[in-house]
């Protein structure tokens, strides 16, 4: 444990830009490395995934255009929050607002809203060290050392509920600029938040974090259904039995609010909606087990029957229940006593479907027809103002083609396919919309343009689909957080030995002097030249080892998160990284046999290996070699070093370039044929 804190310790320090290394000794002694890109230096022992961190350190805030982040601040500012009954969501927005604010150059409203939340939560780690940063970026000295002293006393007491805490700040803000992608690296942070927090609280806060680890969970399998990912009868009870267990476990949380209660069982209700057939006694056995769909609704309104988001989303489902004039009184008073985007395109969604159903369609007049489609359009285009996603888009363009107003029907179409929303609405139906929209003004050519990026959205879709479900399976749901990846716990060797390449060494390392002789192998057909599948224990040697390899032998690789696509499923990003790389290194050790995103690798890269050689394992620590590797030759390390030779054959096996001239390297041993059956 101690091991583990001192880790979380530097890590915080290297976060935070301490701009006097020298004065420390050991691992901080290490010098900063330049910026990668993203805004933060580049630590050689520690990456910045490694540590707890901060809004304004965290490399998946990093990127968000303004236009972006000032819809979000209107967004954010309209919500509300009491820290008394919801403090953790109170925390979390709060902080996430002022990130916002720095970013968009407002450094003071910023700062005034991290030191609210120090004023409620003396200990937010989050919040100092928002503060610490805005400190050192300002030469505030003396408060930026106060600030780092406060988080190394925090993070070496290791608090379980500060520490959750810093957890579901994480989450709630990628949870906030993923709403609408298919994507779900906060899961693991909220999950790490509940289990953080197991046993240590019986306050509403613990209820609040099994509550968003519910709607994650809700969400993916939500996903998963919609995708055609999950189709196995077993397979669909056991998601929907893992959702329901969850959003059921908030319900009995000592001290829970009302409003997590009801929201609780809306979601409940809604996962027995899509479920036909399904009851909670496939989940469940209390007194609730025969509860149905509708009556799982009823529950939360008679929990809270004046709260503006329990009417909403009751008032949504409802509407997919065909009970239009329930559905429209409990929208009516959601939005009556509040504006919300979610409400507004609901209410908008049940003018659409009454609109589209026959049997309603043959008790309206024109009239009603008429009014229904302008009820529509003015909900969409108010929804529209306040978030702006695919969606809104897609509809405002179908309604005014309804509305005999092709052009600006175009118009809303083409606005669509610029947003990144892929969650939550089907985009093949956009390009479905707008080809027709553009056969009904005799444009033949450009709907049968359309209609090939249908078939394309489709595709990709599937594609979608088949990672989730991988992914799903597998069980691949745990993401890398670095804390234990300490390598003093290890018998590595960090002394230059001879006839040994040391990957810890503080030297620099040069470009092969052959390097120079490299010419194309294939033209470039690999946007990498390697890819590297690591547990999170090794992820400081891991990084060691892609940094001398990019420089020694001038390569480009790709690891975790540094080259991921922000936004993206986890699952996705591996799957693209080891199709896009020319190989694959298999960092083998114990932990990585038990890393489940280690595993999922494995599979990919074994996928792949069937198809082109590209797998290169390399065992770091003794352990057993993965089933999927046991035909392949492997490089053996002695203490975390490589033998020169063995090296020097890594180094030309992951080129996609070849020497002109064969380089003098030293002679091939009888093990040095990588990768090779």
């Amino acid at each position: 444990m101690h091991v583990q804190l001192c880790v979380v310790l530097l890590s915080c320090q290297r976060l935070l830009f301490d701009p006097f290394p020298a004065q420390h000794s050991g691992l901080l002694s290490r010098k900063m490395f330049s910026s990668d890109g993203r805004g933060w230096g580049y630590d050689e022992d520690e990456e910045v995934i490694g540590a707890m961190g901060c809004h304004l350190t965290w490399m998946d805030l990093h990127g968000i255009d303004k236009r972006t982040l000032t819809l979000e601040k209107k967004f954010l500012e309209g919500r509300d929050a009491d820290f008394e009954t919801r403090p953790s969501l109170w925390l979390s927005l709060t902080n996430l607002l002022g990130f916002v604010y720095y970013s968009l150059g407002l450094t003071e409203d910023a700062e005034a809203k991290f030191d609210e939340v120090v004023a409620k939560d003396a200990s937010n780690i989050t919040a100092l060290g928002n503060l610490t940063v805005i400190y050192r970026r300002q030469s505030r000295m003396k408060q930026y050392r106060a600030g780092l002293e406060t988080l190394r006393g925090l993070l070496t007491k290791r608090d379980p509920v500060h520490v959750a805490r810093s957890y579901a700040d994480r989450a709630f803000a990628l949870r906030h600029f993923q709403e609408h992608r298919r994507c779900f690296t906060y899961l693991s942070h909220i999950s790490k938040a509940v289990q953080c927090a197991e046993g240590a609280l019986t306050v509403p806060e613990r209820a609040e974090w099994m509550y968003d680890y519910g709607l994650a969970l809700h969400r993916r399998y939500m996903q998963m259904l919609h995708s055609g990912a999950v189709q196995d009868e077993q397979d669909t009870e056991q998601g929907m039995r893992e959702v329901v267990e969850c959003f059921h476990h908030v319900t009995r949380v000592e001290g829970v609010g009302l409003d997590l209660q009801a929201l609780s069982w809306v979601f409940i209700g809604a996962l027995l909606s899509v479920c036909p057939g399904k009851t909670l006694a496939d989940a469940l056995d209390d007194d609730t087990c025969n509860f149905t769909a509708t009556d799982c609704f009823e529950k939360a309104l008679e929990l809270q029957p004046d709260n503006a988001e329990v009417l909403a989303r009751t008032g949504a489902q409802f509407t997919d229940l065909k009970m239009y004039d329930r559905a429209k009184e409990l929208l009516d008073r959601s939005l009556h006593k509040k504006e919300s985007w979610s409400a507004l395109r609901s209410r908008a969604s049940l003018s659409m479907k009454m609109y589209e159903d026959q049997d309603q369609r043959e008790t309206f007049s024109d009239k009603d027809v008429d009014e229904l489609l302008q009820v529509a359009l003015s909900d969409f285009t108010r929804a529209a103002e306040l978030k702006e996603t695919h969606a809104d888009f897609s509809d405002l363009g179908y309604v005014y083609f309804l509305l005999k107003q092709p052009y600006k029907a175009l118009r809303y179409f083409s606005n669509a396919v610029k947003s990144e929303q892929d969650d939550e609405f089907d985009l093949s139906v956009t390009h479905e919309r707008w080809a027709t929209c553009l056969a009904s003004l005799g444009e033949e050519e450009g709907a049968a343009m359309q209609s090939t990026q249908k078939e394309k959205a489709r595709r990709k879709m599937r594609q979608q689909a088949t990672v989730l479900e991988d992914a799903w399976r597998h069980r691949h749901g745990v993401n890398c957080q670095g804390f234990e990846c300490d390598l003093a716990r290890f018998d590595y060797s960090s002394q230059d030995r001879p006839g040994y390449v040391n990957v810890l060494g503080d030297d620099h390392p040069q470009p092969s002097a052959d390097a120079a002789h490299y010419v194309s192998r294939n033209q470039g057909a690999f946007k990498y030249d390697f890819f590297i599948s690591f547990s999170h224990i090794d992820n400081k040697w891991s990084v060691a080892l892609v940094r001398r390899l990019e420089t020694e032998f001038n390569l480009k690789g790709n690891i975790r998160y540094r080259d991921y696509q922000l936004g993206a499923a986890i699952a996705e990003n591996i799957a693209e990284s080891v199709s896009n790389s020319f190989r694959t290194l298999i960092i083998m050790t114990p932990d990585s046999h038990r890393d489940q995103w280690c595993r999922y690798e494995v599979q990919r890269a074994h996928m792949t290996n069937l198809q082109r050689p590209c797998v290169v394992p390399i065992m770091l620590r003794p352990c057993l070699v993965p089933r999927e590797l046991e035909h392949l030759t492997f490089i053996r390390c002695y203490k975390g070093q490589f033998r020169v030779e063995d090296w020097h054959r890594l180094g030309q096996s992951l080129c996609q370039f070849i020497p002109e001239a064969q380089p003098n390297w030293p002679a091939r041993s009888r093990d040095d044929n990588i990768g090779s059956t």
